[in-house]
């Protein structure tokens, strides 16, 4: 009997398909073939071949199996008991036509399986006849029929024919980074002289970017908090919440029919405890960063002290920093109440809640207990009784249950105040972690009368609101909080340092400068980066979205942005005798965002990732992976997802098309998994590893990567950092960066177009193909055209960089030209090349100098051999270095130029 399905159930093709077939796919070994549903093209999906001679006809199989593009096997169901020798010459007649897309000798679609239900054959497309055939019967482990099944046609088979295919692309080559060709990793990870002034400026006010205490975070919300209108409604209902809850010396009084001041303070208790009050869970909901604990701490210092300070009297604030907290179930309760009661200690130091007079108030209760119970039998004998009440009240204290319990009843009692913990930080955590703290919320608020602040993820709870333990929030109580905008936080931190800064100061801003800085003008310097950004629509793009809504965040970003050494010391200056109305160039902004402080480019170290970057050790490095995914998921942002949530899409179709383009699973999931750690990328479990049944969408930063593929500091900076397996890129780009001026646009342009020009090569060597074997497929490998023509563009509108360009296209690094010379003058000369480009060569050059003998020996309109060795954008010329100096004998060099300058020549220069 099959493992699969009952042949009494195998009906008609359909049934073959879907109940047999299909199965023994999906399965795995030694069950199954093992392939995944993202491995199988579906008869759907499939182009129609015409096929046949005599008698022609339109033909598609039901299955096709594609790995990395290829397509390997094809798959065709029949009806219970049909011939299958039609079936297995229709199914090789197709793999022939798939195969003849390919280049000669690429005979990839080789495996051919047809099924009527009853019977199985297997075979190879260029054969008649099948290799072996495999009754219903058969179809189980203990077979050795099937085991030979497994072993012909398996994952784990055709896998490594299409992996050596790419292997054998590959070959030897290697692949060096232009970065790598310059020296060393001191060399490649080289950092700039900061910014010294911002840096100092960033430092002294550390506390206000990033505020770390609570007496930091208070004086923020108190002097730098950016209202909304939305998160302003929010206010009211919170302080309801707070207000409706009585404390003891609030409760109505109760009748006593007694004068016993014992009996009245028992009678007291047990009349406010056994009340039940409706302690409240709220949930905060907005993305990280989103000021979820600011708006949390502004009601708390600003709207209840400044709007209802008797409610503001009565609460006590409880922040537990869940950054810390374990986040396995069996953990994180303990550690809950041993933080509650530190905090609570730690907040309240005019209290010892260690001391006997506390402890008494804190466990009445049960000491009064002891006193009125087995206290009574041994209350004669003092020396046992004070023991007996030792140990009793030990083991309360060592009890953080019991001890957290009625710690908090006391603070309700004793203190007149409401407990109101805050977990904060837990929205930093993955799903699974953010529905955990969601219970141990809950359990706080029931176990321990106290009100719940709980900030999650907007993904997480729009994701799982109505299924457990979701379901059961109340949703009056949830608010949403919604980002502010980040550079008015900027701009309004800014003013409240300006507030602050009273002193004068001397600063340096390098190059051995020195300014002496007034106190309104310490602030000039951030306004006017903060002016550049607002200004300039490029970086006013990467601020906002490169921080996916992440005010903290962004505020690093600005920081680091100040800080960078790609902010030149006279800008500095530029800003202070322009009273802060200066803007940074846009180059200068685009080199400090991009690079950081480093003088060459790293994905893994930057503000963004190399979306060219391929891994060495792969069987084939692939470079386009990073921005196929990406393209793949914005195209798919507005369309539902199978939660109903637009942009979030299976991981697992994300890989099926991918594969279509050559692209190999593991580095799929690998490089995937990467940009949602670099946030790119979310992921519906938010875990910094991705699995196969998730749901992920972009985000907006790798929504600003793709269109980062037009700019050129960007392409220019990826060129830097891609391994190229043709020397003559990877000398040509090292030899760029190795000069003084690598970050002029000349250079940026060049390099661009060679990593460009390059990356469009390597993309002609893929074996995807899916035009091959899928109908109106719109998926392709990026085809960088877009890239090219942001490039092209950006030339065609300097008639500088044009001329530039036709320059040293002309005249490549390390070509030897032969050029007359037209001027000579301290130290150096000046020639002439055929197309009036001018080269120079001087005695000083640090390396390829003119000797004292040369530069005396040769004179104006002489002939030199030379070899080019620099590109000088600034001057428009070339540097030369000296081969030698041309003679008599050299007639020929000197005829080739001369004739190659009259064909250089126009009527019109005549």
């Amino acid at each position: 009997m099959s493992v699969f399905c009952e042949l009494a159930d195998l009906l008609n093709e359909s049934d073959v398909e879907q109940k047999l077939i299909y199965p023994m796919l999906i399965n795995s070994n030694p069950l199954g073939l093992g392939y995944k549903p993202s491995d199988i093209r579906t008869k759907s999906t499939l182009k129609q071949y015409k096929i046949g001679k005599s008698r022609q006809k339109y033909y598609y199989p039901d299955y096709l199996i594609t790995l990395r593009g290829i397509p390997l096997m094809v798959i065709e169901a029949k009806e219970p008991d049909a011939d299958l020798e039609d079936a297995f010459h229709e199914a090789r007649l197709y793999a022939a036509e798939v195969n003849a897309n390919f280049s000669t000798k690429e005979n990839y679609c080789s495996i051919i399986m047809v099924c009527n239900g009853t019977e199985i054959w297997c075979g190879y497309n260029d054969q008649g006849k099948p290799e072996f055939t495999i009754n219903y019967e058969e179809l189980h482990t203990e077979s050795v029929k099937y085991h030979e099944l497994l072993e012909f046609c398996s994952k784990n088979v055709l896998k490594p024919i299409a992996d050596s295919a790419f292997a054998k692309i590959r070959g030897n080559s290697k692949f060096v980074t232009p970065v790598s060709n310059l020296g060393g990793r001191k060399v490649q990870d080289e950092e700039l002289v900061e910014n010294t002034y911002g840096r100092t400026l960033v430092f002294e006010n550390r506390s206000i970017f990033d505020p770390q205490t609570e007496e930091d975070k208070a004086k923020i919300v108190k002097n730098a908090y950016i209202k909304s209108k939305k998160r302003e409604q929010h206010v009211e209902p919170i302080y309801r919440e707070i207000k409706k809850i009585k404390l003891p010396s609030e409760v109505c009084s109760t009748q006593i029919s007694t004068d016993r001041p014992d009996e009245i303070t028992e009678k007291l208790r047990s009349r406010i405890f056994e009340k039940r009050i409706d302690y409240s869970l709220m949930l905060l909901i907005g993305s990280v960063g989103s000021g979820k604990s600011t708006f949390v701490r502004y009601f708390k210092e600003v709207v209840l002290k400044n709007n209802h300070p008797d409610v503001a009297n009565r609460c006590e604030w409880i922040f537990v920093n869940m950054n810390t907290a374990p986040v396995e179930k069996e953990l994180i309760y303990n550690w809950m109440e041993s933080y509650i009661i530190s905090v609570i200690e730690e907040s309240n130091t005019n209290i010892n809640y260690r001391a006997w007079e506390s402890i008494q108030k804190i466990f009445l209760d049960e000491i009064n207990e002891f006193e009125n119970g087995i206290g009574q039998i041994i209350k004669n004998n003092v020396e046992q009784y004070n023991s007996e009440l030792f140990k009793l009240v030990s083991e309360l204290v060592q009890d953080n249950s019991r001890f957290l319990q009625n710690l908090l009843k006391y603070i309700k009692q004793y203190s007149g105040k409401l407990p109101i913990v805050v977990l904060d930080n837990c929205d930093k955590r993955n799903r699974d972690v953010q529905l955990l703290m969601f219970e141990v919320a809950e359990w706080l608020r029931e176990k321990y009368k106290c009100i719940v602040i709980l900030p999650m993820r907007e993904n997480t709870f729009d994701t799982y609101k109505s299924i457990p333990p979701l379901d059961t929030v109340v949703k009056d109580l949830v608010f949403r909080i919604d980002p502010p905008d980040l550079l008015k936080v900027l701009q309004e931190r800014l003013e409240y340092i300006v507030r602050l800064n009273k002193e004068e100061a001397d600063y340096a801003v390098g190059n051995g400068i020195n300014v002496h800085i007034q106190p309104k003008e310490q602030i000039e310097y951030f306004r006017s980066i903060l002016y550049s950004i607002r200004n300039n629509g490029f970086t006013k793009k990467i601020f906002y979205n490169l921080s996916n809504r992440n005010t903290r965040s962004g505020i690093q970003l600005f920081e680091d942005f100040c800080k960078s050494g790609h902010i030149k010391a006279e800008e500095i200056l530029k800003i202070r005798v322009s009273d802060g109305e200066y803007s940074v160039p846009s180059y200068m902004m685009a080199n400090a965002l991009i690079r950081k402080n480093r003088k060459y480019y790293n994905g893994n170290k930057s503000n963004f990732i190399n979306l060219f970057y391929s891994t060495y050790n792969d069987d084939f490095p692939d470079p386009f992976i990073r921005v196929d995914i990406l393209k793949w998921l914005k195209k798919n942002i507005s369309i539902l997802g199978p939660n109903k949530i637009p942009g979030y899409h299976k991981l697992e179709n994300l890989i099926k098309d991918m594969q279509v383009l050559g692209h190999d699973e593991s580095v799929i999931v690998r490089e995937l998994t990467y940009m949602v750690n670099k946030g790119l990328v979310y992921s519906e479990s938010q875990r910094e590893y991705v699995e196969l049944n998730e749901l992920v969408k972009i985000a907006p930063s790798g929504s600003l990567h793709i269109d980062m593929l037009q700019n050129l500091s960007y392409l220019a900076a990826c060129s830097e950092d891609i391994g190229y397996r043709q020397d003559q890129f990877t000398n040509r780009i090292a030899e760029r960066i190795s000069q003084d001026n690598y970050l002029e646009k000349y250079p940026m342009i060049a390099n661009a177009q060679d990593m460009l020009s390059y990356l469009v090569q390597y993309r002609d060597d893929y074996l995807s193909r899916p035009n091959v074997f899928l109908e109106n497929t719109e998926l392709e490998i990026e085809n960088l055209s877009n890239s090219e023509s942001a490039i092209e563009r950006l030339i065609n509108s300097d008639s500088r960089v044009s001329r530039l360009i036709e320059a040293f296209q002309n005249h490549p690094l390390n070509e030897d030209v032969t050029a007359r010379v037209i001027n000579k003058n301290k130290g150096s000369l000046l020639g002439i090349l055929y197309d009036d480009t001018r080269g120079f060569l001087a005695t000083t050059h640090r390396k390829y100098g003119l000797s004292s003998d040369e530069y005396t020996s040769i004179q104006i309109d002489d002939y030199i051999r030379c070899k080019i060795i620099e590109h000088d954008s600034k001057h428009v010329s070339v540097g030369l270095s000296l081969i030698k100096q041309l003679d008599e004998s050299d007639s020929e060099l000197i005829e080739e130029f001369e004739n190659m300058i009259l064909s250089t020549t126009s009527y019109d220069d005549i």
